[in-house]
């Protein structure tokens, strides 16, 4: 069957299902275990040659010190390594990226395993290659041309390739073994490396699921380049020499480190009751309990979920205490009765660029906006896992939205390869069943609930700035007529004075505070989306309509929706505008 990085591997080997998930309630006391199960990797890979002296100490130690180079710079993180277990360098990175980083491994072979195990000549390099496949996490076996392969010739070298293939674009930092030279035959060690400095791998040796999007743009990623003949290691990007971390992953562990620090008390609660919507273990096919890729993803899910909760309740109490700031710096600016009216403007107009500035350095809003495209991006990979679909989620972005989700798709690239466990099964009637309800349904009817509360907000506050703009004007008008009429009534003429300005520090904040909300733009965003479920969940109970196809299109509407929603939000600041 197809999987969700790739629909032409096959995946082996069955895990257990993460800390919190099995029916046994002891298992969610486990704190530890919880926070480990919900980090997200960083994914190595390999590629080498084979004729390596691999017990030479100065490489063995060049190796390991480039690994533990990368275990410093990634503290919080954990790592998954991808290798094809060929002999020579596969075999030392796995083995010494277990013992240094402790890593997990996913096995990408060119064949099933034992038409692979043909490949070894000697009892030796056959029991070095059973051991450290019974310690992978997983096996990826690409799928291209297996009838063709089976033998010899040019369509087996091309399998070899297509490992090559697959973990150049997979990792998100390549460790090659490589003397500099040539390669020495289709998808060497040479090979890999340009494919990984050029940022794409050619379409016929690509493992990715969906066809190459032309107007991607290509992004070089990490490479550590350790020279066999001098023992020397040079970190790349591209072409260019480059000190890691690459800017992406550091924020996957700064990501990883919250997690390890917040993921107790009532943020753990909070985790396991997102977690139980999302994917409520008395209400769901055995099947979704039984498959520990589904279970992974949905605790991913609601641990960003729950961050993203908590960010947004302080960025909304951020946007309140700036409305009001700006309230009281218009508010006095309006005074002629206040002899340190300007003292008091410049007071509250400077906390507002406080909060801004502290806000910043805090990453509020940017943590809210990223953790919950995160979320919703697993909210999607979830659903389309259990439904049948053998697609990757971070590959269904439009290319518009590659810069605004920065490192979002790297992790949701890291929680997906994390997730591979177990082959794919085509969705039954039940599965179905449970998609609509728990997602379908469930998202058309949170947006029509959001549409209410919105609506009547939206009213609200604008029936606010309309009045207070009206009786700001009103008093203006009362302020004239008493300067002509009574101009020895200036105590009214000062009260008139004050009243006016406060209305008119009323009404701009209002304006602030629901232009930095969104309302109107959210309204129409929750009105489409509750329609696009709607009719989603309808044709979804009518045969007729391909049950893969609709849960492919709501799935990448929600994902680029949710994407333009961030880049909207992001071009927005604390600060009010002039």
């Amino acid at each position: 069957m197809q999987a969700s990085s790739s629909p032409r591997a096959l995946f082996e080997n069955a895990l257990e299902p993460p800390l919190g998930f099995r029916d046994d309630a002891a298992a969610t006391t486990n704190m530890d275990d919880l926070k480990q199960q919900a980090l997200l990797p960083v994914i190595l890979g390999v590629t080498g040659h084979r004729k390596l002296n691999v017990n030479d100490k100065a490489l063995v130690d060049c190796v390991r010190a480039e690994l533990l180079k990368i275990k410093a710079q990634f503290p919080h993180s954990p790592f998954l390594l991808l290798t094809g277990l060929a002999d020579g360098a596969d075999r030392l990175v796995a083995r010494l990226a277990t013992d240094c980083l402790d890593a997990h491994t996913i096995a990408v072979l060119p064949f099933a395993v034992d038409e692979y195990r043909k490949d070894f000549t000697t009892p030796a390099q056959l029991d070095e290659f059973n051991e450290l496949h019974k310690l992978a996490r997983t096996v990826v076996v690409p799928q291209h041309e297996m009838a063709e392969a089976i033998g010899s010739g040019e369509a087996r070298n091309r399998q070899y390739a297509r490992v090559g293939g697959y973990i150049a674009e997979h990792s998100q930092i390549l460790i090659a073994i490589w003397d500099g030279e040539d390669a020495r035959g289709t998808g060497g060690t040479a090979d890999v490396v340009r494919w990984r400095e050029a940022g794409h791998v050619p379409p016929a040796f690509s493992c990715f699921d969906e066809k190459t999007n032309v107007l991607r743009a290509d992004k070089p990623r990490p490479l550590v380049h350790i020279d066999p003949k001098n023992y020397k290691a040079r970190n790349l990007t591209g072409r260019v020499e480059s000190a890691l971390p690459d800017p992406a992953l550091e924020t996957i562990d700064n990501y990883n480190r919250e997690v390890e620090i917040r993921l107790h008390g009532d943020i753990a609660a909070a985790v396991m009751r997102s977690r139980e919507e999302l994917m409520p273990l008395n209400n769901v096919p055995d099947s979704w309990k039984r498959d520990p890729g589904a279970v992974k993803l949905a605790l991913n899910f609601a641990t960003a979920d729950v961050l993203a909760g908590d960010y947004q309740k302080k960025d909304n109490t951020l946007i309140l205490v700036v409305a009001a700031a700006f309230f009281l710096a218009m508010s006095f600016a309006n005074q002629t009765a206040v002899t340190l009216n300007t003292v008091f403007f410049l007071l509250f107009m400077g906390l507002i660029l406080i909060l801004d500035r502290w806000a910043k350095r805090r990453k509020i809003e940017d943590r809210y906006f990223d953790y919950r495209a995160l979320a919703e991006g697993l909210r999607v990979a979830f659903f389309w896992r259990v439904g049948g679909i053998h697609r990757s989620v971070w590959l269904n972005y439009l290319s518009e939205h590659t810069n605004v989700l920065s490192w979002v798709r790297d992790a949701l690239h890291s929680a997906e390869l994390f997730a591979l466990s177990t082959n794919h099964r085509p969705a039954a009637a039940e599965d179905l069943e449970a998609v609509n309800k728990l997602w379908l349904r469930n998202q058309a009817n949170y947006f029509n609930g959001k549409i209410k509360s919105l609506s009547r907000q939206t009213k609200r506050w604008k029936r606010f700035a309309l009045v207070t703009f009206i009786l700001s004007w009103v008093f203006a008008a009362s302020k004239l007529a008493a300067q002509l009429e009574w101009q020895r009534i200036r105590a009214v003429i000062h009260l008139l004075t004050a009243i006016g300005g406060v209305m008119i520090g009323a009404g701009l904040a209002s304006e602030f505070f629901a232009r930095k909300k969104g309302f109107e733009a959210l309204l129409k965003r929750y009105t489409l989306s509750a329609e696009l479920y709607a009719r989603a969940s309808d044709r979804l109970q009518i045969t007729q309509y391909p049950a893969d196809q609709i849960l492919l299109r709501i799935g990448r509407e929600a994902l680029n929706e949710n994407a333009t929603w961030l880049w909207q939000q992001k071009e927005t600041s604390v600060r009010p505008r002039k």
